[in-house]
């Protein structure tokens, strides 16, 4: 939270749309999606059409969390911070019932 005088910034959410069709892999829309550190990006997980989801970054998680549902769907700004001119790269893995796939976040400076 910001002290009193500071301003606080407002992250910047990237949707990632999850489409799922029963017995067929998750996809999404956004693999990988690109966050910059500096714009305070986050991500938003939407699942099309609406149904229950779980993501779980693999370790180490990039962000504070490391689970998120449909009903905890931002991840909240990355708590790592790259290098300047490189990147960080992690995989997650969506799933929905019994179907599941594997895409990327980048987490640019």
């Amino acid at each position: 939270m910001a002290e009193p005088g500071e301003a606080r910034i407002a992250l910047q959410p990237i949707i990632v749309t999850i489409k799922h069709l029963p017995g067929n892999a998750p996809t999404c829309d956004r693999d990988p999606v690109a966050l910059s550190k500096k714009n305070h990006n986050e991500i938003a997980w939407v699942c099309v059409p609406p149904q229950n989801f779980t993501v779980i970054m693999q370790s180490p998680s990039p962000f504070q969390g490391s689970v998120f549902t449909q009903d905890n769907n931002q991840s909240g700004e990355p708590i790592l911070t790259p290098d300047p001119n490189t990147q960080l790269q992690f995989k997650y893995t969506v799933i929905v019932g019994q179907d599941h796939a594997d895409p990327g976040v980048i987490i640019n400076p």
